[in-house]
């Protein structure tokens, strides 16, 4: 699995902004400290512990996928218009 800073990223923007939007610093603090973690052992070369804080990030994003800005939703989307 190839990990970049592009995805946590994605995830840790959107995982903030629904923590913003609830009131809850405690989840953007975490976010804050996952995404952190994350781009630090990508630039160390530790993909795996990158990974796992990645993983985190998706996770807990979970809860808000009915979201329309759900990071999951853009890979799932058609790339040509519907009739």
């Amino acid at each position: 699995m190839s990990i970049t800073h592009e995805q946590l990223e994605v995830w840790f923007t959107f995982l903030r902004d629904r923590a913003e939007e609830q009131g809850t610093p405690q989840m953007n603090r975490m976010a804050g400290y996952a995404y952190g973690y994350g781009k630090a052992m990508l630039d160390t070369g530790n993909e795996e512990k990158a990974a796992k804080k990645l993983t985190w990030l998706i996770d807990t994003s979970e809860q808000f996928k009915n979201h329309a800005n759900y990071p999951g939703r853009k890979a799932a989307a058609p790339t040509t218009p519907l009739d």
